[in-house]
């Protein structure tokens, strides 16, 4: 089912970057150099399709890098929050085995109060 979803968002997507690369097709020059705009210093010539889509790339980028930066501080949480969580269930297992050898100690110790509360039960 994932897949039919991803192919019915992604193929129209495709279709369209396609249709734009092509319709696009001229050569842009585009000047890193903002002092000089008749001869730059830093220069690139590309087809424009190919600009606009790799600053599209470098966008998702860039906000892929914040993203996970201002998530740190959740991530961390999640850590501390599973060490906690492992922590109660090893405190909760030998607090369970600490119960069941009581229970064993206090049925060694009579065993014909056992004996009867087992009788009365059945």
């Amino acid at each position: 089912m994932k897949t039919v979803v991803k192919a019915i968002i992604l193929v129209p997507i495709a279709l369209l970057a396609i249709l734009f690369a092509v319709a696009n097709r001229q050569i842009s020059t585009i000047s890193l150099d903002p002092f000089n705009s008749e001869t730059p210093a830093l220069a690139l010539s590309a087809p424009l399709f190919l600009v606009i889509l790799l600053m599209v790339m470098l966008g998702v980028l860039i906000g892929g890098i914040a993203a996970w930066l201002a998530q740190a501080h959740v991530r961390s949480e999640a850590r501390h929050a599973k060490a906690d969580a492992e922590r109660h269930r090893r405190d909760l297992q030998e607090t369970r085995l600490e119960l069941d050898l009581v229970h064993r100690q206090q049925a060694a110790a009579s065993p014909r109060q056992t004996a009867l509360v087992h009788r009365e039960v059945a």
